[in-house]
């Protein structure tokens, strides 16, 4: 629920992916390193003023299997949820932080929070430590609230098959800047902020076209007024509720009718890569009306949305959103209806409930078309400068719609967890996830898709505080089973501080694989290292690197691979 996934308006045949890719793909990818990647999303929300979209991350971040993290992403979680306003919501994640954690090192932070909270009234304004850590607090006796963010990394990566020539991969430098500016006022509240960063491929590779890109991610102004209730936001943004799916460039109007009563209105184009802007094919405009909090934790929304594709309906859809958080347990769930396909195009359901004194349960439903329904899907597999409306020329309205309607074939995906304190040391959480795709069948210039089921087993022992009072270790096993290969993992992953300033974070991970298409066996070894050094209040030095050693035994030669990463940056914030 985190970011959009892209629908290219054109894909040739051979982009389209296969059942085995997509398996393949499941298995190298690294949970931890995902992990790692939402929470640096989501400081980065936190720090530029998105809280919406923090409060997506670290729910994430919650809902993945056991890891490092899961104690600040609840911490930050209950912070984004106060800054956000939503106060209720941020008094059950304090409490639940204090009830997994009583003893951990953000303990006394939270209780604080918990008491002003529990103290001062709803629309009191607080002062509340920054998301990154520091102590950095916002100047209340002036109206302007000024946040920055700069990095620069450098990454480098290098992979070798058998005795060749070792492969520079990737050599780029990456540079990325967050401005951010908020005006309080006793009517009016201004906000503006723009996103950006820039890649210089350092590689002289002369078959690449274009070694720089820039990408903006957001670049918006936003003006409230408190009298009336009434709010809007132009420009390059992100929403992931009322059917929008992700980034967009156009106008996000609000109105808060009452306490309890908040509209909205949204019109728009789709941008589904930051490098290349907005969608030129694509336009939509849409309602929803969110109603709550009620019981204290109860939200319930509505919506309808509709977009076009050069000149035809590409997605049309009514549905409804339901959030529901207590102290002990937590439901959001969403169901929505393509009017113009005249089928369900998304249902999800999420759950999660703590037992004292025994366990947390989580519980995952979702099913959707594809990545999201659109008329678009016929694109799939067509020569890439086919269009549209060249198919439109050529079929019906209702054809392409069948079309696109098969190569967007139904994903169901169920996962269950269960979460054990062990001691106040140690934690066991148990993951089980199961995803089914439908048969996509072969039309036109598209090769189809077979039916796919991917399984995912975990399991993972977590502890914290075993040699210092702010070192976490975990030791996890896991096993996934697709059509194309099963795959057994045992990953250490350990994160330790030295002093103040300085955390040290190694980690080790093996794999064996068994390949389905040839019945050969592949190891996998993936030591990594990251150095990560604050350096005062408003800056940080990290470092990472890692290589990996695989060895597949086929039936006639054996291949090896080796390969290493370089990451290497800083970051600035104020």
């Amino acid at each position: 629920v985190g970011g959009i996934v892209a629908t290219s308006t054109a894909v040739t045949k051979s982009e389209t992916r296969t059942s085995e890719r997509r398996a393949a793909s499941a298995t190298t990818a690294g949970p931890d390193d995902k992990v790692a990647q939402l929470m640096t999303d989501a400081r980065r929300a936190m720090m530029a003023g998105e809280l919406s979209q923090a409060v997506q991350l670290y729910t994430k971040v919650l809902q993945q299997p056991a890891n490092p993290y899961q104690q600040q992403a609840q911490e930050f979680l209950g912070l984004a949820r106060e800054r956000n306003g939503q106060l209720a919501h941020a008094r059950a994640e304090y409490t639940t932080y204090l009830e997994l954690y009583p003893n951990g090192d953000g303990a006394n932070r939270v209780q604080q929070r918990l008491a002003v909270l529990m103290a001062q009234p709803a629309n009191a304004d607080t002062s509340v430590a920054a998301a990154d850590g520091s102590d950095t607090q916002r100047k209340v006796n002036s109206p302007w609230n000024l946040r920055t963010f700069f990095s620069q990394y450098y990454r480098r990566y290098v992979n070798q098959v058998n005795d060749n020539e070792a492969i520079v991969a990737q050599s780029s430098i990456y540079s990325d800047i967050n401005l951010d500016a908020r005006r309080r006022g006793e009517r009016f509240d201004f906000t503006t902020r723009v996103t950006a960063g820039y890649r210089n491929e350092l590689l002289s590779d002369p078959r690449s076209s274009n070694n720089r890109d820039f990408r903006m991610s957001y670049a918006f102004a936003e003006l409230v007024d408190s009298r009336t209730g009434l709010g809007g936001r132009f420009g390059r943004q992100s929403r992931n509720t009322g059917g929008v799916l992700g980034r967009f460039d156009g106008l996000n109007m609000t109105y808060q009718a009452t306490e309890k009563i908040r509209l909205e209105a949204v019109a728009g184009k789709p941008v589904y890569s930051t490098a290349s802007g907005a969608d030129p094919s694509r336009t939509f405009y849409g309602v929803s009306s969110n109603f709550g909090p009620f019981f204290e934790g109860l939200d319930i929304g509505t919506y309808y949305l509709k977009q076009d594709m050069d000149g035809l309906t590409d997605r049309q859809i009514v549905g409804t959103e339901v959030r529901y958080i207590s102290d002990r347990a937590s439901i959001w769930g969403l169901a929505n209806y393509d009017t113009s396909f005249n089928v369900l195009g998304n249902m999800f359901l999420q759950a999660r409930y703590q037992i004292p004194s025994a366990f947390t349960v989580t519980a995952m439903v979702d099913q959707r078309r594809g990545s999201f329904l659109s008329i678009g899907n016929a694109l799939f597999g067509e020569y890439v400068d086919v269009t549209l409306e060249d198919l439109a020329a050529i079929m019906s309205e209702e054809e392409l719609r069948q079309i696109a309607l098969e190569r967007a074939p139904n994903t169901t995906t169920t996962t269950v967890g269960l979460t054990r304190s062990l001691s106040d040391k140690f934690q066991l959480s148990l993951n089980a996830s199961q995803s089914k795709i439908d048969e996509a069948p072969a039309s036109n210039y598209y090769s189809g898709m077979p039916a796919t089921t991917y399984s995912y087993y975990s399991l993972d022992l977590v502890g914290s505080k075993l040699l210092s009072e702010r070192d976490v270790s975990i030791l996890g096993l896991r096993y996934s089973d697709s059509d194309s290969s099963a795959v057994w993992t045992v990953n250490l992953n350990t994160r330790f501080p030295i002093g103040r300033s300085f955390y040290i974070n190694p980690r080790i991970r093996v794999d064996h694989r068994q390949i389905n298409s040839d019945l050969s066996t592949e190891w996998i070894y993936s030591p990594g290292l990251r150095l990560q050094y604050r350096w005062g209040r408003h800056a940080r030095i990290e470092l990472e690197a890692g290589k990996q050693f695989a060895s597949r035994a086929l039936p006639e030669f054996d291949l090896t691979r080796d390969s290493y990463y370089v990451n290497l940056g800083y970051q600035i914030f104020y």
